[in-house]
């Protein structure tokens, strides 16, 4: 997994490099200096993968805005344990990214821009899907599955 997100007005791309290593850049804490101030958002960061890509933001010393939608006690407990660690240096997000998605995504990244007057990165991370065969695939899982996996990073990256 080289390039984990991606897209924002001021910065381009999150390579696997930055992510994972300051590049002498180091505060010694595992923190990059030039990464405090900057806010990310990680679409679906209540569990699994979102979660793990939060976190390693954040250990490098972003500001994380952790999105969810059905995990709201896993985002509750990992933005406590995060201002655990830093004061103020996350928030959790509730939006439903599976129904009239552009409108709910303009209104998330709105929510992200009042709480701290920026957004710099955004982690398409958020996903579902269904372990049913095909034949049993019913159309409103196909619906629901195609909102969230494809039209919401698409419109998410369009709102910015």
């Amino acid at each position: 997994m080289r390039h984990l997100l991606v897209e924002s007005p001021s910065l381009i791309k999150l390579r696997h490099r930055y992510l994972y290593r300051c590049r002498g850049r180091d505060s010694g804490q595992g923190i990059c200096q030039w990464a405090l101030g900057h806010v990310a958002m990680v679409t679906g960061a209540g569990q699994r993968v979102g979660k793990a890509i939060a976190a390693s933001l954040h250990k490098r010393g972003y500001t994380v805005a952790i999105h969810y939608n059905e995990s709201k006690d896993e985002a509750i407990s990992f933005m406590a344990e995060l201002n655990s660690i830093r004061k103020n240096s996350a928030y959790a997000f509730h939006a439903d990214l599976s129904s009239n998605v552009r409108e709910r995504a303009g209104q998330l990244l709105a929510e992200v821009v009042e709480k701290w007057g920026r957004l710099d990165f955004l982690v398409n991370s958020a996903a579902i899907y269904y372990a049913t065969p095909i034949a049993e695939t019913t159309e409103e899982q196909w619906d629901k599955l195609l909102d969230l996996n494809a039209k919401a990073p698409y419109f998410m990256i369009q709102v910015l």
